[in-house]
């Protein structure tokens, strides 16, 4: 291989001089102590971080323990408190309904009592009818009906009807008050 190889790279290395014997990178030495002289810490790490750890275990435990049953009882006292509450709701709905019972035991009582007024009230109806039927037919057996009189009125006009009064007519669109008071012969 020569130098003149274009597969070769040169190799290019720089050298520095500074006064300090030591790289400013390079880390510091540890203190490595014999293992007699090691303390406690060091020596028993593991053990304590595991003691350490399951203590903090059971710290968590309990805080969630407490705190489970501090809001269990708090439950417990809103679910008393919405029992009571219901409880004397449902007492008194139970006596709104047995009073509404008795209103509408009563207000039956009270319409039976009305149809069977209105039956015999129906009853005495019909009786009436028939008495006022049979009443009108023997009327229109002995007694033939009139037939109104058609005569002139004063003024000559025809096709008026005269009652009691002969002076008292009856014309189309007349207040009913003169009529009244003509027919009573004021």
């Amino acid at each position: 291989m020569s130098e003149n190889d274009p597969d070769r790279e040169p190799v290019i290395e720089i050298v520095t001089t500074s006064d300090e014997d030591e790289a400013p990178d390079a880390p510091a030495p540890s203190v490595v102590l014999p293992p007699g002289q090691a303390s406690f810490l060091h020596r028993y790490r593991l053990p304590l971080l595991l003691g350490g750890g399951a203590l903090l275990g059971l710290l968590l435990l309990g805080v969630g323990l407490l705190l489970g049953m501090f809001v269990r009882e708090f439950n417990e006292k809103q679910y008393v408190d919405q029992i009571v509450l219901l409880r004397g709701a449902l007492e008194k709905n139970a006596e709104a309904r047995d009073t509404a019972h008795q209103e509408l035991a009563a207000a039956a009582a009270e319409r039976q009592a009305l149809e069977s007024e209105r039956d015999g009230l129906k009853e005495q109806l019909a009786l009436s009818q028939q008495a006022l039927k049979s009443a009108l037919a023997q009327i229109s057996t002995l007694t033939p009906a009139p037939e109104p009189k058609i005569e002139p009125g004063p003024d000559g006009n025809t096709g008026y009807l005269r009652f009691g009064n002969k002076n008292c007519l009856i014309r189309p669109g007349q207040d009913r008050a003169e009529l009244e008071k003509c027919l009573r012969g004021d």
